[in-house]
């Protein structure tokens, strides 16, 4: 795993909400904040593509304020929802890529007399590089066409109904590996003309990822090209901070 000595990371946020003593998830007190100390981060790179935060490889080490309070511990239940329980809302990507955001949270509050939360923590990025363009004419537009063009095999699994006249038709392709290194699928109609697109949802199983896009008109075959990264590299981030009320 690298590490990217041009990336710079922001505290851009904090958040201290008491418990809803009616919830009985831990919810807050404060509609849209997380019970317990939220600290909010931003990581930017211009050099960098970013894809996606890695929550599975991302760690944290200790958060606590600075009378030695462990704010990762709470008596109360938490909701997981498949997620490490240390991480706030999910994480976002700038429209140019090359920012991050996301979130490191605890269920409890500072001690009275705290000043500082402490951070440490060891997050992990993914980013794409060595952009590629992969072209495949004549695509039949029905459920099993396989699809070949970008870094892994592909294939239309389902058809349907839009959800407005501007876009009523939509297809979705299904992998058996992550869509990560795909930057971006376009569609052409038999006279080489770019389909108005946009992806309306995504689903992913243990053994599937699946991508569905919303097109401007049906076809009977289809054009695709499929923007990916040759490269897909995982970039660690440390975190190491103090934040007070000045952030």
């Amino acid at each position: 795993m690298s590490s990217v000595a041009s990336l710079v990371l922001m505290v851009v946020g904090l958040t201290i909400a008491q418990p809803n003593p009616e919830s009985k998830y831990n919810r807050s007190m404060v509609s849209g904040v997380d019970t317990g100390t939220s600290i909010y981060f931003l990581v930017t790179d211009k050099k960098a593509t970013f894809i996606k935060l890695d929550e599975k490889a991302s760690k944290l080490v200790s958060l606590t304020d600075d009378k030695g309070t462990d704010l990762t511990q709470s008596k109360t239940k938490t909701r997981r929802w498949g997620r490490p329980k240390w991480l706030g809302s999910s994480s976002k990507i700038s429209d140019d890529k090359h920012s991050l955001s996301f979130a490191i949270k605890g269920p409890s509050r500072p001690a009275k007399g705290a000043t500082k939360i402490l951070v440490k923590a060891k997050m992990v990025a993914i980013v794409g590089s060595d952009v590629k363009t992969g072209e495949q004419k004549d695509v039949p537009v029905k459920i099993g066409s396989k699809i070949t063009a970008g870094p892994h095999p592909l294939e239309i699994s389902k058809l349907g109904k839009g959800w407005n006249k501007k876009l009523p038709f939509t297809i979705t392709i299904h992998g058996t590996k992550s869509f990560d290194a795909i930057k971006s699928v376009t569609f052409l109609d038999a006279a080489g003309k770019e389909i108005e697109s946009k992806k309306s949802g995504s689903s992913r199983t243990h053994k599937s990822y699946g991508i569905t896009y919303a097109l401007g008109k049906k076809v009977d075959t289809v054009t695709v090209k499929i923007a990916y990264f040759a490269k897909v590299t995982p970039v660690e981030i440390p975190v190491d901070v103090k934040v007070g009320l000045g952030l």
